[in-house]
């Protein structure tokens, strides 16, 4: 994947934008802004990629990624899964792979699998969290077995 500041320089190149005065007048931005994120190859805030990406009519996504990727170690910057696309309004499923959204399409909705994109996206403490109110919704909801299997009567104790 292309870092960050050759992503942005690439779309500035493809509308004539060669000058930094020129890239910042028309992303909105300052001038050394724009030249400490092509040149030394700063990495800004995400609100500043999604106001980047507007003003040049691209997806965001790339450049967040890429940004994100950047700021890794060497070594981790592998573990990085590329989005995928799902059939449903092209919305892409993240940090799934592609194989994995595949094969979820198959037996899942795409609500579930946005779903367990979230999950995953969550902090251990919030995920945590979130396993004991499911565990507790479940507890509450839960409903006895049938009385009767195959012609035998079985006792429920409470515990």
């Amino acid at each position: 994947m292309m870092e960050l500041s050759g992503l942005i320089r690439q779309e500035l190149n493809k509308r004539g934008l060669t000058s930094y005065r020129e890239s910042a007048r028309f992303l909105g931005m300052s001038i050394e802004f724009v030249r400490i994120t092509l040149q030394k190859k700063h990495v800004p805030k995400d609100k500043n990629h999604i106001r980047i990406a507007e003003r040049l009519g691209i997806d965001a996504t790339p450049l967040i990624l890429a940004a994100h990727q950047q700021n890794l170690p060497l070594d981790a910057q592998s573990c990085i899964l590329q989005p995928a696309e799902v059939a449903s309004k092209s919305k892409r499923i993240w940090p799934l792979s592609r194989e994995q959204c595949d094969y979820l399409a198959k037996v899942m909705s795409p609500q579930k699998i946005q779903f367990i994109r979230k999950y995953r996206q969550l902090h251990p403490d919030e995920k945590s969290q979130t396993e004991g109110y499911v565990h507790y919704m479940f507890a509450t909801k839960r409903v006895p077995p049938p009385s009767s299997i195959s012609g035998e009567t079985i006792k429920i104790e409470n515990l």
